[in-house]
């Protein structure tokens, strides 16, 4: 997984995946075009995201426009062993058939086009965005002065007008005016940027307070489910897993009907999810329940993804 460096500028020369997804995925927003290092799996759910969008007459921009800072965080799948992943389906990038990768390697039954396993991947699998609390050097920068500044200025004139009405030295004028602007100037200093630091811990510890019911029910729960997995499956994948997961939910999401979604057997949603037009996964996915009989695995699992 790799996110996004501060300070940094995107650049498709840099010839970095990381770098030209995240640049594709920005043109996404202003011309719904499929990001080419994306996996089949993430375009698909942009498709039906780009199709929810155009049925309520909204653009993507829009939906993306914040004033947060936010971090960009990417999968990137490559595959050095292709036999773990030979039984999985992929749509022909010639035709658009569904076949699996160990026959498309073969070469595809309807249109005959053969493909090696790097021109399948690497793919990007999930990516997320996650607010930036932090910020970068220059922001934080930036806020302090904007916070200090009123509190030297207030402190200053408080000063000087003691200085000069209520101390020993009072009505000598340029006495109070040197001593109370360099005094102003500290203390306002001191007790802006302690406001700034208070401001921030609250806002840190109103975060935790709100993700604290995830932080419990996601810990040691993806460890768990390693190792109960790769007692069945010693190449399993938890990233990939969870990857393929997310991408299965956004597409029940955003499907206009979800038991067309494949993978998916089950009831219609009605309208539960229809109004959604972005959603945010958060990188959680919590263990509930994991059964083997015979040669399935039931797994139940909470995704915590924000709409």
């Amino acid at each position: 997984m790799q996110e996004q460096s501060k300070g940094v500028v995107w650049d498709r020369g840099h010839h970095s995946i990381f770098e030209t997804f995240a640049l594709d995925l920005q043109d996404f927003t202003t011309t719904y075009k499929m990001p080419p290092y994306g996996s089949q799996d993430v375009n698909y759910g942009l498709e039906l995201q780009k199709m929810r969008h155009k049925g309520k007459n909204i653009h993507m921009k829009k939906v993306y426009a914040s004033s947060k800072n936010m971090l960009l965080y990417q999968v990137i799948t490559n595959v050095i062993d292709g036999n773990n992943v030979a039984n999985e389906l992929y749509t022909c990038p010639g035709c658009g058939a569904v076949s699996r990768i160990a026959t498309l390697q073969d070469g595809c039954p309807y249109c005959g086009a053969c493909f090696e396993m790097n021109e399948l991947f690497p793919k990007v699998t999930n990516y997320y965005f996650i607010e930036d609390t932090g910020g970068t050097e220059q922001e934080v920068t930036h806020d302090i002065k904007k916070i200090i500044r009123p509190f030297m200025i207030v402190s200053a004139l408080f000063f000087i007008l003691y200085f000069y009405f209520f101390s020993e030295e009072s009505g000598r004028f340029f006495y109070s005016l040197i001593s109370g602007t360099v005094g102003g100037i500290v203390f306002g200093a001191l007790s802006g940027y302690l406001w700034y630091v208070i401001k921030v811990m609250r806002h840190l510890f109103a975060d935790a307070g709100k993700l604290l019911p995830m932080l419990i029910n996601v810990a040691g729960s993806g460890k768990k489910f390693v190792s109960q997995m790769k007692r069945y499956s010693p190449e399993f994948s938890y990233e990939y897993f969870s990857d393929k997961v997310v991408s299965i939910l956004k597409m029940l999401v955003y499907s206009e009907k979800p038991q067309e979604v494949p993978y998916y057997v089950g009831e219609p949603f009605g309208n539960v999810f229809s109004d959604i037009i972005d959603s945010s996964y958060t990188g959680a996915v919590a263990l509930k329940r994991f059964q083997v009989q015979e040669e399935y695995c039931y797994v139940t699992v909470d995704i915590y993804i924000y709409g």
